[in-house]
This record gives C-alpha cells, structure tokens and sequence, in this order.
C-alpha cells in the first residue's frame, strides 16, 4: 500500500481531500436540539408517564420570572403596581397560555350570600389595600414558597408555554418567548430598578442546552488546536508535518460532523464534544506514524525509505488502535441516552476517517512536502532507556506496590455515588444556573413531581371520600423537608366551603357532601377569567385531578428516595388512589440509575469484541490476556481516583468505562507488537525485546497519551457539566492506562516470560 502511495502521491494527496469535503457538506443538515426530552428514549417509562399527564392536563412547560426587591418588602404600592403591571406585559409572551402572579391570583372571599372572585392586586381600588393583599397572600397556602415567601423580598411571575407539536416550529417558538422574556428582563430593570430579576422554569432550561453548546465549540476547539499544535511542534520538530496533521485533524473533523448531518443527528451538548474528541483520536494515530518517520529520517533514511519504513513497522497497530476505539465508541449504543448513541457513532465513523487520513493523506503529505532533518545518532528520548533498565530491575516491586495500590482504589469505588440533577448540568458561568440557583435559595426550586389522582368516575373529583384521601397525601407532603409547596384542588375546595359560610374560619374544611362540592367548583370555574381556568389541574370529564408537588433543587437520590417515599405512603394510607409521580425532575432522577445498568452489558461486549480483537492481531492467546489487565483496570482504577475527587457519578461518566476501553488499547498494542517483533522477528530476549519497545514507541506512548489527556482536559473547561466530568474521567483513565502500560505491561511480560532468555 505504501508503495502505491508513493507512487501515487498527488492522487493519495487528493483522493481522501475530496471523500471529506462531500462528507462536511452534510454540515448544512445540521441543527441544534433544545429539549430536555433529547435525553430520553420514546420507550422510557418516566418519560412515557409524563407525556401521559402532560397530555392529560395542560403543559407545565414554564418561564419563571423572579422579581427580587433590593430594599424592605415587596408590599408597597409602587411594588405592587409593578408586579401588576409586569404581568400584563408577561401575557404577550409567545405561545403562552398563562400567566400566575400575586397580581392575578384569584382571591376568593364571601359578601352576603354570594362568592366574590377578584385579582388579589385589585387596580380599580386606588391606593391599593396594601395591608389587605399581605394579609390574603401570607394566608394562601398555594402562594407560599410558590409565588412569595415568608420574608416577602421576592416574588415570581410564571408563564405557563405550551409550543407547537412539530419540532421544527416548537424550536422556533422557544427561541421567540426566551427573546421575548429577555427583552422584558432588560425593561424590568430600566423601568423598575428596585427590582433583580432572575429568569427560570423548563423553557429557560431547555434554551441552555443549545447556548451551552454554542459556547463550547466557540471556546473549546480553539483552546484543543491550540494545544495539541504546541505539543505537535515540540514533539515533531517540523512545520510542514504540523500542517499535514492539522489539515488532515480539521478535514477528520468537518467529514464527522458532516456525516452527523446526512444521518440526521441533531446537535445535543454531548454532540459539542465531538471537534474536540476526533481532534485527540486524529493525534494519536498521526503521532505514532510521523514520530517514527522522523526517527527513521534522523538516522541518515532517504524519504522514501523513512516513509516506508515507518509505514510498515506501525500500519497494523494503529489499525487495529482505530478499529478498537471505533468499537468502543459504537458501544454508547447500549446507553439509555439517545445523544450518546449518536455522539457514540459520529465518534466511531470519525475514528475511521482518522484512520484513511494517518495512512494515506499523510503518507503523501510527507513525500510531496520538502521536508530536511538533521542527521544525528539514534537516541531514546525522554530517557526511555534509563526507564526500561527501571522496570526491568524493579519489575517484582513494581507489581507488588501496583498490585496494593490497586486493591486500595478498587475498594473506593463503592464510595461513588450516582447521582444527576439537571440544573447542576451547567456550570456557574451559565446564567441560567446562577438564575435557577438565586430563585431556589430565595423562592421556589424548578424541580417538581406531579401526581394524576384518579376518581374512577366522571365528575368523581368532588366526592368527599376522595377529596379527603388527596387531601390527606397533600398535607403528608408538605411536611416533607425536601417540599417547598403543594398546589392541590383540594385547598381550593376548602376555601370556597369557607367562603360560602361567610367566611367562617371553622368552615375551612372540604365539603361534605358530593353536589355541594361540585356545585362550589362550577359557581368558581364561572367566575374565573379567561386564561385562568383549572384545566392545569382536573381532567376533561373531572375524574381526575393533578397534584402538583414543588422541591427544592434535588439530587437524583433525593428525588428517587421522595417519590418512593411517597409511593410506599400512598399505599400504606391511600390505596384506591395509588398512583406514580412523574415529571422531569423524576425523569432525570432515574436516567443516571437505568444508563449505568445498560452500560454495564454494552461495556462487556465491547471487551469481549475487543479482546478477541487483540488475540487475532497478536496472534497470541497468551499476550491477548495478558494485554486484558492494562487495559480493564485503568477505567476501574479512575473510579476509585474520582471518588476522592468528586464521587458524583451522572449519566455522562457512565459511559466512560466504553469510550475509553477502545482508546487506551492503542498504547497496548503498540507496545506488544514492539515487544513481539523483538522476540519473535529479531529473536531477541524478552529484557531486550523490553528495551526494544521502549526506544521504539515509548517516546511516542508519552506523547500520544499527552495529547489524548490534553485534548480530553479542554473538555474538563466545557460550561456543560456532562461533557465536562466525561472529560476529567476520561483523562485520569488515559493517564492511569499509560502508566499501567509503561510500569505493568512489561513487569507482567518479564515474570510470565522468564523461560525465553
């Protein structure tokens, strides 16, 4: 092959320049993906009960804007003019179907005989009764930590949005109510400066995943090149060389994105990170080849001969390098994530266009560029020599302390914890998390559980019987610590039977009788204005009614531990109305959990795949086993490292042990198939054919290992927590495995080698 490259060197120039650039028009398919469901597959069952009540009842996607007062309390008259008048102009957002405030809620109260509904700011009552509406909302139980607080310094508007069906026309009708509501952000404080304002809910949420991508591949691409091309320069020594990779990295990167667009990939935050990770897998396949052709230059080789050499003492161990970390990128098709399977398969066919770039289009590079080096005596660099005499001298201890230290971080790994909270996905820098962050620690948190309670009748809701079994699940969660507020129809029941009885404070309490109840609701549905009905929280034919419980920002654990908290005193308490939460809190709450247990089975093919990968390469039952140990434990290793560090496991580092298991074989192979030409091709000793590895790939070992790390750390930079903590791991797992395969391997290959002297 190699001769027909240099025989053919402008078409070998060329051929693979074209094959990329049809492959990057596909970039113009591209598009990025704005919603929280991109995490979840059609089939999941949190997923399915959510859309279930999201279908039942009207949406709960929202924008929540926080008014915070600067100084004294939110209950003056200017203020409350304001929050009034605020809320009108919240109604014009785009595609919004309601808007809650202290301005609007519906305040209910007796005169004479009949029921008075009004807006709890009333503006035709000038000045406003100040002391009246502080008295209304403190006493309001479905207003406290939902729309104020105790302390009464700030207070919420939320917009309920309901964006169309098609996904195309719902991205476009985000980006409209996040400019609408930004804009209206910037004249809340030119027109009201007594006021912070804080932007949160679902919508907001969604719009961070595509800005936080944004953000990443404006950033972090240019700090990966930057880097990697430092590292290139020193190690290489050659500009034109560092040109060739670098045109053959951007073409690698722009054929893989433009084959996500003709697959129909969308770009999700995980999708961000694929520049960046075909960049660092592009790195090491080149720098095994043209290090080597370099080496072979600077012993006096003609080009020709420095080429060929180079070629064919690397082509099957950077294949099979290629193909084995294509692999483990297939494998995220196991994830429960869908942006993993398609960052999994972009990533693998990236790996392959890396490969046909290394082997031809840099190959021709080399022969059609002028390209002079100084011929010196052949040394090892880094001192590759002097670290081959260390573990050949000191392979008992090496294992031994190896060995101790591993069982040391193995018995940390239990110390993990996995755990994902969907705010905490975005980094400080996001404003979206400083706003969700401020809301939560002054209002209300963003996350909630909803639960659907069925009568098992049509207009069954005003029974008492089942208003009281609610009501009973309502009051046991709102002393729950991890609950901030409970927004039941039972509360609603229980102010109108007082109202209708003068309100008597005795008569706070639910009907007690079915047609009082209903008749109570209907006289109330007639009375509210357009826009605030109560089909947010009861069903088309009233058998049912929603429940919805608001947290505080949750751990998944925490979630988990509520919800089936809830579930085992549901059916201990209330039976006949047992039912599951569901919400996006509760979706996520469960992702990490489901996404470990299906990587676990991916994983496991993918070493099985692999490692009879290595056993055909090296043709050697015995060096496919002995390989399996550098390259099992790094991954297994780093977990225990990262419960010292973090001990947060999300669904991100779960695929880790996948991704990474395909990458550090390189170095592996690399080294065995050194170790092997030595012993087998030259005849030499297994110390020497250690010795013989070592000046021949251990340099480059280094080296692909740095830009692996490197590359993989300016992910560790992303505002996207996701790709961030996949990029530490995955780090500390190249760099463990690097040790492993130049301190294990060859103490491993001396003590079950010492019959061949």
């Amino acid at each position: 092959m190699i001769h027909w490259i240099i025989k053919h060197k402008y078409l070998a120039l060329l051929s693979p320049i074209i094959l990329l650039l049809v492959l990057a028009s596909g970039m113009r398919f591209l598009s990025f993906e704005n919603d929280y469901h991109m995490f979840f597959s059609e089939d999941n069952p949190q997923l399915v009960a959510f859309d279930e009540l999201q279908d039942t009842y009207t949406t709960s996607d929202n924008i929540l804007i926080g008014l915070q007062v600067k100084q004294g309390s939110i209950f003056t008259q200017e203020n409350l003019m304001a929050i009034a008048n605020i809320t009108d102009t919240a109604w014009q957002t785009p595609y919004s179907t309601r808007v809650d405030s202290l301005a609007n809620y519906q305040h209910t109260f007796a005169d004479g005989d009949s029921l008075q509904v009004i807006d709890l700011i009333d503006r035709e009552q000038q000045p406003l009764e100040i002391e009246r509406i502080r008295q209304a909302a403190h006493g309001e139980i479905l207003l406290q930590n939902r729309l104020i607080t105790d302390k009464a310094d700030i207070t919420g508007i939320n917009i309920t949005i309901e964006l169309p069906k098609d996904s195309t026309a719902a991205t476009q009708g985000q980006a409209e109510a996040v400019a609408f509501v930004r804009e209206l952000r910037e004249q809340i404080r030119q027109d009201y400066p007594q006021f912070s304002v804080y932007l949160s809910g679902l919508i907001m949420l969604n719009n961070a995943f595509p800005e936080a991508g944004e953000s990443d591949m404006a950033t972090l691409v240019p700090m990966a090149f930057a880097a990697v091309f430092a590292l290139l320069l020193v190690t290489l020594r050659s500009v034109k060389l560092v040109a060739g990779a670098f045109i053959a990295f951007m073409l690698t990167i722009l054929g893989g994105m433009g084959s996500a667009g003709y697959l129909g990939f969308p770009v999700t935050p995980p999708m961000t990170s694929i520049p960046t990770i075909i960049l660092t897998i592009a790195v090491a396949g080149s720098v095994h080849l043209m290090s080597s052709f370099m080496r072979h230059l600077r012993q006096g080789e003609d080009k020709v001969t420095a080429m060929t050499n180079a070629f064919e003492h690397n082509k099957r161990a950077i294949s099979i390098a290629s193909i084995t970390t294509a692999i483990g990128f297939l494998g995220l098709n196991f994830s429960e994530i869908p942006p993993f399977h398609d960052m999994g398969n972009v990533a693998a066919i990236s790996t392959l266009l890396s490969l046909l770039m290394t082997l031809v289009f840099l190959p021709a590079w080399a022969m059609v560029m002028p390209i002079k080096v100084k011929v010196k005596a052949a040394n090892s660099q880094w001192n590759m020599s002097g670290l081959a005499e260390f573990v050949i001298k000191q392979k008992n201890r090496i294992l031994g302390f190896g060995g101790l230290l591993a069982l040391v971080l193995l018995s940390l790994i239990g110390q993990n914890e996995i755990n994902d909270n969907f705010v905490e996905y975005f980094d400080e820098r996001v404003e979206f998390r400083r706003d969700a962050d401020q809301i939560n620690d002054n209002l209300t948190g963003i996350g909630s559980i909803e639960y659907s309670f069925n009568s098992g009748e049509s207009s069954g809701i005003a029974s008492p019987a089942f208003l009281q079994e609610v009501e009973q699940f309502a009051n046991w969660m709102r002393i729950q610590p991890e609950v901030n507020n409970v927004n039941s129809l039972g509360d609603v029941f229980k102010r109108l039977n007082k109202n209708m009885h003068g309100d008597d404070q005795t008569f706070y309490r639910l009907p007690e009788a079915q047609d009082l109840a209903a008749q109570y609701l209907l006289l109330y549905e007639m009375s509210l204005p357009y826009g605030l009905d109560l089909n947010n929280q009861i069903n088309i034919d009233k058998s049912a009614i929603k429940v919805s419980v608001n947290t505080k920002n949750l751990s998944s654990n925490e979630y988990i531990a509520l919800e089936q908290r809830a579930h085992q005193w549901m059916l201990d308490n209330t039976p006949n109305i047992l039912t599951q939460g569901a919400s996006p809190s509760i979706m996520f709450a469960y992702i990490g959990k489901r996404n470990v247990e299906a990587m676990f089975l991916g994983t496991s093919i993918t070493l099985v795949a692999i490692s009879l990968m290595l056993v055909f390469f090296l043709r050697s039952v015995r060096l496919g086993l002995i390989s399996l140990l550098p390259n099992l434990m790094p991954a297994a290793l780093a977990f225990g490292i990262w419960a010292l560090i973090d001990g947060q496991v999300t669904m991100a580092l779960s695929v880790v042990a996948s991704i990474t298991l395909g990458i550090i074989v390189d170095d592996t192979v690399h080294f065995l198939s050194k170790f092997q030409e030595a012993s087998k091709r030259l005849g030499q000793s297994v110390e020497d054919s250690i010795r013989y590895a070592f000046s021949h790939v251990g340099s480059a070992l280094v080296i692909t290992s740095m830009a692996l790390s490197i590359g993989f750390l300016v992910l560790a930079n992303s505002v996207f927590q996701i790709n961030s903590g996949m990029g530490q791991l995955t780090s500390i797992v190249i760099l463990v495995a690097l040790l492993m395969d130049l301190l294990l391997l060859p103490a491993l290959l001396l003590v079950l080698n010492k019959e061949k002297k």
